[in-house]
């Protein structure tokens, strides 16, 4: 009784301790708080910089995971005989080097479409290039006045809001532009992390089957048969949002590449090959890639003046776009990981918010994730409330 009672002393006493040592820190954070969140911020910082290359590791050996995977099957198929480890290793290689022909397929392309263009054009430089573009806005601005004159809606203040309105696109343009020279600085300025994190993603690919058993093992060691299968359903429900996001988008992309190309070919406008590219890969970022099609259009037209080939490009990629967004986009991303458009925005908005570019991309995937758990929860409740 005495050794009982002496434990339970001992265990209050502990807790008391535990317990002011605690509320001291507190206290003592509170009243330091700008030193210790400046140490915080520098301790993130370094967990960050080793953290960055595993999970730019653990994105490449996840994206090319299906194509190693299809070139297992095939490679199976074709030298049954072959041992896994070599299996594996040529799966690897071939994969790594079909997006590489791909890549370097995407940017041959769009060099052509440019070069191509300029040599047509006969243009002696950019000097010249610019001067069109001038006198293209001086037109269009002259026309516009023109209409409004003759629709009688001509206004005092309308030459300030066009001039406000100038203000504002030459702005978001230079702030866009000043976040992507950031960003390609900071992928510079970080080439080792780059390096290692390409490395490493090797290494993942090659061993990827063994990682994840060892992991297992480790699960069912550390946690309850109970928790391990709440584990296997939250990442089944990642897999599921985040890939299934992603080849719906990819081929998105495709059918946005090839049918933009072609459409403008037929219209005649120039760089159709280039703008139906980027207008196509900005599809990846959800509203950006009409955005970059009308915008590169425009551009386009009003610098060489082919005024009556923007007025029949911009209705065709509208049709383009309302088939896209209407039949298209909703088929190939399926019905399992549907986001309603107004809660779509909302998650582009926070994601840009918190990552920028970045998070605009994982936006939807993770507005995906959350709602297919919001729906399991929601059938859970409403099963147990029958």
């Amino acid at each position: 009784m005495d050794d009982f009672n002496s434990k339970k002393i001992r265990a209050v006493a502990l807790y008391t301790f535990l317990t002011a040592g605690a509320v001291l820190l507190v206290y003592f954070g509170l009243l330091h708080l700008s030193v210790v969140l400046h140490y915080a911020g520098n301790f993130v910082d370094i967990v960050m910089k080793v953290l960055s290359p595993l999970i730019l590791a653990f994105v490449i050996a996840y994206l090319l995971n299906p194509a190693i995977l299809f070139y297992e099957k095939l490679m199976h198929k074709a030298f049954p005989r072959l041992k896994y480890k070599r299996l594996r290793a040529l799966s690897v290689i071939e994969a790594v080097l079909s997006f590489l022909i791909l890549l370097t397929l995407v940017i041959s392309l769009l060099v052509f479409s440019v070069t191509r263009e300029l040599q047509v054009g006969d243009l002696s430089g950019l000097l010249l290039i610019a001067t069109n573009f001038l006198d293209g806005l001086n037109k269009f601005y002259e026309a516009s006045m023109q209409w409004l004159a003759d629709m009688h809606l001509e206004s005092p203040d309308l030459q300030s809001l066009f001039r406000d309105i100038s203000d504002t696109i030459y702005g978001t343009l230079n702030k866009l532009i000043s976040d992507l020279t950031g960003s390609l600085g900071n992928i510079s300025g970080n080439f080792a992390a780059f390096l290692f994190g390409v490395v490493m993603s090797i290494y993942m690919m090659l061993d990827g089957r063994r990682i994840t058993d060892y992991l297992k093992r480790v699960a069912d060691v550390i946690f309850k048969e109970r928790t391990n299968e709440s584990i296997r359903e939250l990442l089944s429900d990642l897999h599921h949002a985040f890939f299934g996001y992603l080849r719906g988008q990819l081929l998105d992309v495709l059918f946005m590449i090839i049918t933009v190309s072609i459409a403008l070919q037929v219209t005649g406008c120039r760089f159709a090959i280039g703008i139906g590219l980027l207008a196509g890969l900005g599809n990846l970022i959800p509203y950006l890639g009409p955005f970059i099609g009308y915008g590169l259009t425009a551009l386009v037209c009003l610098i060489y003046g082919d005024y009556s080939v923007l007025a029949v490009s911009l209705p065709v990629l509208l049709v383009i776009q309302l088939i896209d967004g209407n039949i298209v986009g909703p088929r190939l991303l399926g019905k399992s990981i549907s986001v309603h458009p107004l809660l779509i925005l909302l998650f582009l908005i926070a994601g840009g918010a918190v990552g920028g570019i970045a998070g605009m991309l994982l936006a939807v995937p993770v507005g995906g994730f959350i709602t297919i758990r919001f729906r399991k929860w929601l059938d859970r409740n409403e099963s147990n409330e029958e």
